[in-house]
């Protein structure tokens, strides 16, 4: 990889960069009376190009869908290896997988919309899709295509569905990895990805009391943790587990998950504190000078501040108070 070959990318991310929501933004918004309100402070933003027609906040979604659209287009033609922004944009292919399965095992007639920001094109995917044929889009989606339906049709589980489609979308990630060489940076993000879902999945079966043997099922390969440690603490509380993986770069995060865990019994609160870490891992980039992390860095940072824009409308769509909405939302890359 020439990281010279980035040099006019990384100076025009510096620009993106000052354009992201700022802590400031984001509190008047958690204040605002209204969604419409927010909706008037979006329009003060870059938010605006996106918003076209778009007047009434039940209509969020669009304005969240056109500005992702935008950013992943700009970038796709900036970023000289595509494998870089497949890293991110390839869970879009995978969640629309994860649909046309479930419409496909529960029987709905009704197509459900997918997403424009994957590696396929949707509707070829879902064309692919319908006619068996998805190797087409990807050797990968059609192995899980293939193995999910196997599944389905011995247990009838849809969550069968959803552990299928993930393990099949992490080893996708993990494959494009090896092919990476000197992005240390981008590396640790996916490893803590894995992490956190290896990690998040074994708790769930914990406090679902099921049988320890289940996450051998869940857990998938390619993290920092490796799957035989994760294995191995199989019988240790929370307060063990935090302590075994202390050392770890998910170690802070996960002590502070485990800790909202113990305090509230909520498994949310653990995940957003493993959220919270992982945008840590991108932060290098900041400090990049030449190279594609500032690009991978941006973009994890708009996928950031849109979820945490959605959170906002849907609690301000439903009358949540600032308080409750303050503990809701993830931290951002600014």
């Amino acid at each position: 990889m020439d990281r010279m070959e980035y040099t006019q990318a990384v100076a025009t991310m510096r620009v993106y960069e000052k354009r992201l929501l700022d802590p400031i933004k984001v509190e008047r918004m958690v204040e605002a009376e209204s969604a419409d309100e927010v909706l008037k402070i979006l329009q003060e933003t870059e938010y605006s190009r996106s918003m076209g027609n778009v007047k009434r906040p039940e209509d969020f979604e669009t304005v969240l869908s056109n500005e992702m659209d935008r950013v992943y287009d700009d970038i796709n033609r900036k970023v000289k290896d595509p494998k870089i922004i497949a890293l991110l944009s390839l869970r879009y292919d995978y969640q629309n997988l994860k649909m046309l399965l479930k419409a496909e095992a529960l029987g709905q007639d009704q197509v459900p919309v997918l997403s424009e920001l994957g590696t396929v094109p949707s509707q070829a995917f879902k064309s692919n899709f319908e006619s068996n044929n998805l190797k087409d889009s990807g050797q990968q989606f059609a192995e899980a295509a293939a193995l999910a339906r196997d599944e389905f049709s011995k247990n009838r589980d849809p969550q069968q569905l959803d552990f299928i489609v993930d393990k099949a979308y992490f080893s996708h990630m993990n494959d494009i990895l090896k092919n990476l060489r000197d992005v240390d940076m981008i590396k640790n993000y996916i490893r803590y990805q894995i992490d956190s879902f290896n990690l998040l999945a074994f708790m769930r079966t914990k406090k679902q009391d099921k049988d320890p043997r289940f996450i051998k099922e869940v857990v998938v390969p390619g993290g920092e943790i490796p799957v035989r440690e994760v294995l191995e603490s199989a019988t240790d509380s929370p307060e063990q587990i935090a302590n075994r993986f202390r050392g770890k770069k998910i170690g802070p995060a996960l002590s502070k998950g485990i800790d909202s865990f113990q305090a509230t019994g909520r498994l949310g609160e653990m995940e957003r504190q493993l959220e919270n870490g992982l945008i840590h891992t991108i932060r290098p980039a900041k400090q990049v000078v030449f190279g594609p992390e500032p690009l991978f860095g941006y973009i994890a940072a708009k996928e950031r501040e849109n979820k945490n824009l959605r959170m906002i409308m849907v609690s301000k769509l439903n009358n949540i108070s600032p308080d409750r909405l303050r503990e809701r939302l993830r931290d951002m890359y600014v």
